[in-house]
């Protein structure tokens, strides 16, 4: 869920992610598309400050999401990938550096300032990445030791 806990994404089996508005009675209130061959493991919002709402919408009456929540997500093809969940497809691809990645944790920090995001990899590692409020995606900062065996899990 998003820190607030208004909105939680799910992801699916086809590799397609929902999102739910738990204020208004738990309704899905988008559906970003799967692939073929797509294997997601793990997703994670990171919050930032701004001045729009975190659900809205256009003069269409689209969904439109505010700027503060943004969702990431990895799997097993090595990446990780922020999500433009007004487009519905991905904004940002960045190369894990360690294989399949297994499971991301945001690290908690007061709202509005940088955020960090672990992700625990194929290659024993744990990696280390910047979420930068004015640049989409992940920026590398390092790895942990190596371990011998995979990395499952980070809390």
């Amino acid at each position: 869920p998003t820190h607030d806990g208004t909105l939680v994404a799910i992801a699916r089996e086809d590799g397609s992610i929902e999102v739910y508005d738990s204020v208004a009675d738990w309704n899905c209130i988008l559906r970003c598309p799967g692939s073929d061959g797509a294997s997601l493991s793990s997703l994670v919002w990171c919050h930032f400050s701004c001045n729009t709402n975190p659900v809205d919408a256009d003069e269409d009456n689209r969904v439109v999401l505010g700027g503060q929540n943004r969702l990431f997500s990895s799997g097993l093809d090595a990446f990780i990938r922020e999500w433009d969940l007004n487009f519905r497809k991905p904004c940002s691809s960045s190369d894990s550096y360690g294989g399949p990645v297994w499971k991301m944790m945001v690290e908690p920090k007061p709202v509005g300032t940088q955020q960090r995001l672990a992700a625990a990899c194929d290659d024993g590692t744990v990696r280390l990445y910047n979420v930068e409020q004015t640049r989409p995606g992940v920026q590398y900062v390092r790895a942990f030791t190596a371990l011998r065996t995979k990395m499952l899990s980070v809390a």
